[in-house]
């Protein structure tokens, strides 16, 4: 009788240990379900922030090319204008040489 006395005192101690376990580790569960739920909104918010950053990297990629266009516009146009007083310059100069050789 003493034997099985000892064995349910046993089981009744090893079953109090499994639900103090079980407890613990429920309240863990939770813990982590919340760390989880954190985490995820995180990871939605530093989504949409990178969303956010890829457009304004668009945005400010596609004026920059608008600049330098704008930029390239201003050079061709002015290089242009060198050439033709370049041009006038060179003709005037033979035009001179014209009047000159006919003086001599």
């Amino acid at each position: 009788m003493k034997d099985i006395s000892t064995r349910l005192e046993n089981i009744l101690y090893k079953t109090e240990k499994l639900i103090s376990l079980q407890n613990g580790l429920t309240s863990k569960v939770s813990e982590l379900e919340s760390v989880n739920q954190k985490l995820t909104e995180k990871i939605s918010d530093l989504e949409a922030q990178i969303l956010k950053l890829k457009q304004s990297n668009q945005t400010i990629a596609s004026e920059q090319q608008k600049i330098n266009n704008q930029k390239q516009r201003e050079i061709t146009h002015k290089i242009n204008d060198l050439l033709s007083e370049v041009d006038q310059c060179i003709s005037r100069l033979k035009s001179r040489e014209k009047i000159d050789s006919s003086i001599t």
